[in-house]
């Protein structure tokens, strides 16, 4: 099923959990932007941004800013989205 959602919070996902709403913002605009349905109200933004970060922030607890930067370069160039970590995520 991709990414286990731990019992406790480790440092990376407080961090993503935590960002303000204009980053938040920042990665759904890139989303919306490389085609994925991101409703246009506030709430299917955030929650859209989260839905990308959080399995990334699991899967790489040290370096999630870059992986995050990293697979959004990807994604630009032309490459699918990785859904072993992000179940039901799709264009």
């Amino acid at each position: 099923m991709g990414v286990r959602y731990p019992d406790r919070i480790p440092p990376a996902l407080a961090e993503v959990l935590g960002l303000p709403p204009y980053q938040l913002w920042e990665v759904a605009m890139a989303l919306r932007e490389l085609g994925f349905e991101v409703p246009a109200r506030y709430e299917g933004e955030t929650g859209s941004a989260l839905h990308f970060l959080i399995p990334i922030a699991l899967s790489h607890p040290d370096d999630w800013r870059p992986a995050a930067a990293e697979e959004l370069l990807r994604l630009k160039a032309g490459g699918q989205p990785d859904t072993s970590a992000m179940p039901g995520w799709y264009r």
